[in-house]
């Protein structure tokens, strides 16, 4: 069992921390992926045969960049960067430049095919959490929202909950490893995240990560500090265990003094995706259940209506 509490780990992860630059919203609210397929670039004037798109983030190149070809590459690499299928180019700013003339922009707009947008259903939607009360019943206490990028909306009805951010966020790996508003990161020279920080007027949550040999989060060391939302300055540890699917079906989850206190199980759909998990509350005459949380994807039917042309 790998457990973290070990000083001189923790002295090795001080040091300078990375703000993640604020990501570009697309156009429209569709899920975007960084790829390296071939992005097509349209000229002016030039249309896809295939009609059915988003016109999902302006691009620009400038005109000072090299002749044509090298403007094009530049744009089918920030295509790949964004995820976009393919390039519509607009035109110019102020206007073409002269020759010798470095002002001016050119400009474009990626976009992307509905039909290549499979993947949606991977996106998480929102998460419905349970809490198990002393009466036996288990109403419905939170519904967590979620956008196409991930980001967390906030609930006006459940403003003052407690439940959700002190058994179901503070433990979720997705928040702890991908959240992105109010975090920053260190990377290790292999380029693993070995550390985040959240901020929220002052330090907030620090996590630690390491990895086993296969190259996935094996534990996290979780420090939550006294201003934040939930409890005051606890250390905690987080030990993740996997299948033969290298899925994580278990969360071990350790107070300073290395007692196990909660255990969280996980249950897939056949689609490899997180159905839902129970958190336990680990006593010395069993295991009691405080939450459970069902999480709910997104469909193709929830993405926008498409409008066609330029």
């Amino acid at each position: 069992m790998l457990l973290l509490f070990v000083p001189a780990l923790v002295a090795s992860l001080s040091g300078c921390m990375t703000s993640y630059p604020p990501h570009p919203r697309p156009l429209v609210s569709i899920p975007l992926r960084p790829h390296r397929n071939d992005v097509r670039v349209y000229l002016e004037g030039e249309k896809p045969l295939n009609q059915n798109y988003y016109k999902v983030v302006d691009l620009a190149v400038p005109l000072s960049y090299g002749n044509v070809y090298d403007k094009v590459m530049a744009l089918e690499v920030q295509g790949q960067r964004m995820g976009v299928d393919a390039i519509l180019v607009t035109g110019s700013s102020p206007d073409y430049a002269s020759e010798g003339d470095s002002s001016g922009l050119l400009h474009a707009i990626g976009i992307k095919y509905r039909d290549r947008l499979d993947y949606v259903q991977e996106y998480l939607k929102r998460k419905d959490v349970y809490a198990y009360l002393p009466d036996g019943s288990t109403p419905l206490v939170y519904q967590a929202d979620f956008d196409f990028m991930g980001d967390e909306g906030a609930h006006l009805k459940y403003r003052k909950d407690t439940i959700y951010h002190r058994y179901v966020q503070r433990y979720a790996f997705d928040y702890l490893m991908h959240a992105i508003w109010g975090w920053s990161y260190r990377l290790d020279a292999q380029g693993k995240v070995i550390q985040r920080m959240k901020r929220e007027d002052g330090p907030a949550i620090r996590c630690r990560f390491a990895y086993n040999p296969y190259g996935n989060v094996a534990a996290i060391g979780l420090t939550t500090y006294a201003n934040a939302r939930v409890m005051p300055n606890t250390e905690e540890q987080i030990v993740l265990k996997y299948n033969e699917y290298q899925q994580v079906t278990e969360k071990l989850i350790f107070d300073k003094q290395k007692r196990l206190k909660y255990r969280e199980a996980i249950r897939y759909d056949p689609s490899g995706r997180v159905q839902q998990s129970t958190l336990y509350a680990v006593r010395r005459d069993g295991q009691v259940p405080i939450v459970t949380t069902v999480h709910y994807y997104y469909a193709p039917g929830d993405l926008p209506p498409l409008a066609k042309g330029l």
